[in-house]
């Protein structure tokens, strides 16, 4: 599925509510598409779905398998329509030094693709909004910029709207609360 705007509301099946009802003109969507794990059940093949890479079970153990699982499924993308694939998942999924080595296997294999390009989905709604053929789009420059370095924080909210205390760690001063949905204190 391509991303979208809510100008007519929600156009794809909500499965974790609460879902959005009404119209949000200029406001952009980027689907999940389903990612698919591969895995043996009593001797045949099974693909199990799952939205991000680090919700598929059983994880990738090695470098190989991590590239096979996200070859195979770029793969099954590629050569069924051209609609963007997303990889959503969260970074504590590449602490693992076999999965990041296959991951930036996979991302090395796709900047040898002459009509694939890696992007951000902040581009891929760019595109979306004013397409272009591939010879004329035009990435931004990557920079080296230096970041300003970290000053840790640690933050202790002894009682919050969950109940129970919530440690949170920032590269920015403290909130006065814990921020947290709806949280208008945070």
């Amino acid at each position: 599925i391509y991303p979208y705007t809510l100008d007519y509301g929600l156009q794809t099946k909500c499965t974790i509510p609460p879902c959005p009802e009404g119209k949000y003109p200029g406001l952009w969507t980027v689907p999940m598409n389903a990612l698919f794990a591969k895995r043996d059940f009593h001797g045949s093949p099974l693909e199990e779905p799952c939205s991000m890479a680090d919700a598929c079970v059983p994880a990738p153990d090695t470098a190989n398998a991590t590239f096979g699982f996200f070859k195979s499924n770029f793969d099954d993308f590629y050569t069924t329509n051209k609609a963007p694939f997303p990889v959503f998942l969260h970074e504590a999924w590449l602490k693992d030094p076999e999965r990041k080595e296959g991951y930036l296997k996979f991302v090395d294999w796709l900047l040898t693709k002459d009509d694939v390009l890696v992007v951000t989905i902040k581009e891929v709604i760019e595109f979306m909004r004013n397409p272009k053929p591939l010879k004329a789009y035009g990435s931004p420059d990557c920079s080296d910029k230096e970041l300003p370095a970290c000053v840790p924080h640690t933050c202790v909210y002894n009682k919050t709207v969950l109940d129970g205390q919530r440690i949170m760690h920032s590269c920015t001063a403290c909130p006065p609360n814990y921020p947290w949905l709806n949280s208008t204190r945070g």
